[in-house]
C-alpha cells in the first residue's frame, strides 16, 4: 500500500499554524487587519509603539539574532526584547506585552546579501519576517500599536531618537 504524501496547501499551511495558537491568541489575531513582510538578519532593529493624540508612546525597541533551520522540525529566528531572547518560528505569536503578532512565513524565504565595509565585501544572511497589527502605521489610528523598522521610524519621528536603542 503507497502512503499519499500529498502537502497542504499554503493557505491549509497557514490555517493549520494559526488553529495550533492558544485560542485567546488565535482570536486576537484573527481582530488585526494589517500583515506585512520585512527583511530581517541578525541585528536588524526594529521598534514598537503606540499612538496616542498623534504621537508615540511606550516606545521600544528590539533586535533579531541568528536564524535557524534544519531539515526537519521548525526555522527559528531570536528575537532580543528587553533583555530576553525569543523564538519567532512560523507559528505567530505576540511580541511579549505588545500588540503585534511576528512570525516566520510557511514559504521560507532566505538570501545571502553581500555589502561592502571599510573595503572588505562581507556576507550576510537574510530573511523574511511577517509583521501583523491591528492597521497599516500610515493610517496612524489612535491607540492602535505599530511594528516599523529603526530608519522608518527615525524618518517618520526624528526627534524622538533618544526613545530607541540603536
Amino acid at each position: 500500500m503507497a502512503h499519499d504524501k500529498r502537502y497542504l496547501s499554503d493557505a491549509q499551511s497557514l490555517d493549520a499554524l494559526i488553529e495550533s495558537m492558544p485560542e485567546a491568541e488565535r482570536v486576537r489575531y484573527h481582530t488585526y487587519r494589517f500583515r506585512t513582510m520585512e527583511a530581517c538578519f541578525p541585528g536588524r532593529r526594529m521598534v514598537v509603539y503606540e499612538l496616542h493624540n498623534g504621537q508615540p508612546i511606550n516606545v521600544d525597541s528590539f533586535g533579531f539574532g541568528e536564524l535557524a533551520v534544519g531539515v526537519k522540525g521548525t526555522p527559528t529566528a531570536k528575537l532580543h526584547f528587553h533583555n530576553q531572547e525569543h523564538l519567532v518560528t512560523p507559528t505567530p505569536s505576540r511580541i511579549p506585552g505588545r500588540e503585534v503578532f511576528v512570525h516566520l512565513p510557511q514559504n521560507f524565504i532566505f538570501r545571502w546579501a553581500g555589502q561592502e565595509i571599510n573595503g572588505d565585501l562581507e556576507f550576510r544572511a537574510h530573511y523574511a519576517i511577517l509583521i501583523k497589527t491591528q492597521s497599516r502605521d500610515a493610517l496612524e489610528q489612535e491607540g492602535h500599536t505599530y511594528c516599523v523598522t529603526l530608519k522608518r521610524f527615525l524618518e517618520k519621528y526624528p526627534k524622538l531618537a533618544d526613545k530607541v536603542k540603536y
